[in-house]
């Protein structure tokens, strides 16, 4: 099942989190890195290190389950937002862009078992409506530069967790 997975990413990603002009951040690597987020310890996205996990990776039908609850969270907030509000688009483009969407999804696979889609969505718009990226500076500094590896995700990851406790 674990290969499968990763050619079934249309499946399990919703129309609205696909940016369709940015060819490498397609589907399929959305879906691989938001597993990489939720389901390893300390996960590096590094091509050459990635690669080698997802070669090796059995998918659990329950964690494509909770991918796709994930992403559904995140696809409902997304429709919350009024793109002609330049705030709302503000918050709208960045969950799009291309570490956000994985960190987001991340997040509603952290929270959607205590928290519903509304208090999920309350909670990532606080966190990235503003000037800079998000209210957190540590995560914003983590989505700069070498954001694939392992320190940067672990940073954001924490960042993220905070928001739950």
């Amino acid at each position: 099942m674990g290969e499968t997975i990763w050619k079934r990413a249309t499946e399990i990603l919703p129309k609205n989190l696909i940016d369709k002009n940015d060819a490498k951040y397609n589907p399929e690597t959305i879906i691989k890195q938001s597993w990489g987020m939720c389901f390893l310890e300390n996960p590096d996205f590094t091509d050459e290190k990635f690669d080698d996990i997802l070669q090796k990776v059995t998918v659990t039908t329950e964690q494509i389950d909770r991918l796709k609850r994930s992403c559904n969270y995140v696809s409902t907030y997304i429709r919350t937002l009024n793109v002609y509000n330049r705030d709302d688009k503000r918050v709208y483009k960045r969950i799009k862009s291309r570490n956000h969407v994985v960190d987001v999804i991340y997040l509603a696979n952290k929270v959607m078992d205590n928290t519903d889609e509304y208090h999920f969505g309350k909670m990532v718009d606080v966190f990235f409506r503003g000037k800079e990226v998000s209210i957190n500076p540590d995560y914003n500094k983590a989505c700069r530069a070498k954001s694939n590896h392992s320190n940067a995700i672990q940073t954001r990851k924490n960042a993220l967790n905070k928001l739950i406790h």
